[in-house]
């Protein structure tokens, strides 16, 4: 057999094809051989697994006495060469509203996540949680004394 059969698919699926019996030839001159196709070449491209792990990020504000949201968002990440973060999307909470001072977080909800990679077994993975802290304010109170006098009796 002088042929190969290249199937020149790029994206997950079952694809198949012919033997072409145009390129079989065996020389033996005491045979007459007759070529028939058989079983076609079949492949199969399989979704690649790729784990993508969301990382909330950190903000921080001064007690002001008002309700203030943070301006915290989430980042995806992947050791594997195919990622690609412009295919990735977020719908869930990324903002923190609270008005005491203290810290605070957002957990990351990884249903909330997707990508947009139909060639990849996307597993995803919660990282670090959004955080907001709201720090004391620094208030410097000054006291001052009066002055009063009295005539001695």
């Amino acid at each position: 057999c002088t042929g190969a059969t290249t199937i020149p698919e790029t994206s997950v699926g079952n694809y198949s094809e012919a033997i072409d019996i145009t390129k079989a030839a065996y020389d033996d001159d005491n045979l007459d051989v007759t070529f028939a196709a058989g079983t076609p070449v079949t492949f199969e491209i399989t979704k690649k697994p790729v784990t993508i792990t969301v990382n909330g990020s950190g903000d921080s504000k001064v007690y002001n006495g008002s309700a203030q949201t943070s301006g915290t968002t989430v980042t995806p990440s992947s050791e594997d060469k195919l990622f690609d973060v412009s295919k990735f999307s977020y719908t869930g909470a990324t903002t923190i509203t609270k008005t005491n001072a203290g810290s605070y977080s957002e957990a990351i909800d990884i249903t909330k996540a997707a990508y947009a990679d139909t060639n990849l077994n996307v597993t995803f993975v919660a990282g670090t949680p959004a955080t907001f802290e709201i720090t004391e304010k620094s208030v410097v109170i000054t006291i001052n004394g009066s002055s009063d006098s009295k005539v001695y009796n």
